[in-house]
């Protein structure tokens, strides 16, 4: 992966980010408007708008996810140099919670795309 598509791939993991929080924002109202208090209990409950409300802000958040996910694996597969690939390979593919993906864009891809960190070429 080239600097130039390292950066067009973050550009549009930006952009995805945004309708990522917009869709967290949603079902975080459905959420927070859905609750009952029922005796010291909370009951969630989803009926009309606020059900519609849940599926879409789920469907908004999906693409940033997923992306995110896929970007690290391509990102680890085309410039990791240091000495764990096997425990990173292992975790990016393996690890299905996406946990280690995260943390992998946090530490490495984000960092490359900035210029600075151990990826980066500039």
């Amino acid at each position: 992966m080239t600097d130039r598509e390292l950066e067009l791939k973050v550009a549009t993991l930006r952009r995805l980010l945004w309708l990522g929080l917009g869709g967290l924002v949603l079902l975080l109202i459905c959420f927070t408007l859905s609750s009952n208090n029922n005796g010291g209990r909370v009951v969630t409950t989803f009926t009309g708008w606020r059900r519609g409300g849940v599926v879409v802000g789920a469907l908004a958040l999906m693409p940033f996810v997923f992306y995110a996910v896929v970007l690290s694996i391509w990102h680890w597969k085309a410039r990791y140099k240091g000495e764990h690939s096997n425990l990173w390979g292992g975790l990016l593919v393996v690890e299905t919670s996406g946990w280690s993906k995260i943390v992998y864009l946090l530490r490495h891809v984000i960092p490359d795309a900035k210029g600075s960190g151990r990826y980066s070429r500039k």
